[in-house]
């Protein structure tokens, strides 16, 4: 009992004083008393202290709070080849849509075997054909890059004579948006090794059609990059022009 008691003031003197009241003397009263208000603002103190500095049950401590740093994760970075593969798979989508947009226009055009009219001519192509030399074995040609030898049949619908060379005539890269025109001539010197029909100068009256077979010497050959081409027609000195599919159907049908 008295280690209790002697527990007893040391930590609950407000609770002893009150207890032992009557059994003090007038000393004892007055320093337990003073004991006891002594001890009882500690208690309120160590309880508020802990009150601030203790968060909430249930309540989170944001890390910034806490003393930490929180990291958010960022989304990982392409990789070199990544960039790559993706640089090429536009590219390729583009040459894509290029070739789609030639192809509209080369559908537009007349293509082998059909019979266009302008300029008071009509001008059929009639077939195109390649060969790496022209002649025979005593006198002939051979091309630099391949002979494209087209064959056409041109009518004059007009109401007055006409003449027709082969300068009316040229092969032409088809168009491309940004991409520049090349133009490549008749080789009217080689057309004297034809065999069969080489193209005459013709001097046609009206209604009259006349046929041949015009020279060029391409740098290609055809199997390779004639979807690429158009022949261009000239009705005269200043006359319109028209454009010729050197393909034997639409592409794409």
């Amino acid at each position: 009992m008295k280690l209790a008691r002697i527990v007893g003031w040391i930590v609950a003197p407000f609770v002893m004083v009150i207890v032992q009241w009557k059994a003090l003397g007038r000393w004892m009263k007055v320093a337990g008393s003073a004991w006891a208000g002594t001890a009882l603002v500690l208690w309120l103190t160590i309880i508020v202290a802990a009150a601030y500095t203790s968060p909430p049950q249930g309540r989170t401590v944001p890390a910034a709070a806490a003393g930490t740093t929180e990291h958010q994760t960022e989304p990982p970075q392409p990789t070199a080849a990544q960039l790559a593969a993706k640089a090429a798979a536009e590219a390729a989508a583009r040459r894509r849509a290029n070739a789609r947009a030639l192809l509209k226009k080369l559908e537009a055009l007349p293509q082998l075997g059909q019979p266009k009219t302008f300029g008071g001519l009509k001008v059929t192509v009639d077939s195109l054909v390649e060969r790496r030399s022209i002649g025979n074995s005593v006198v002939g040609a051979t091309a630099n890059g391949m002979f494209w030898l087209v064959r056409v049949s041109v009518e004059n619908v007009g109401s007055s004579p006409t003449t027709v060379t082969d300068d009316q005539f040229t092969i032409e890269t088809a168009p491309r948006t940004g991409a520049k025109v090349t133009t490549y001539s008749a080789d009217s010197g080689d057309e004297m090794y034809l065999s069969n029909d080489p193209f005459p100068v013709l001097s046609l009256n009206p209604g009259v059609t006349g046929t041949g077979v015009i020279v060029f010497d391409m740098p290609t050959a055809l199997d390779n990059d004639v979807h690429q081409y158009i022949l261009n027609v000239s009705s005269g000195l200043f006359g319109p022009s028209q454009n010729f599919s050197l393909l034997k159907v639409p592409m794409g049908r």
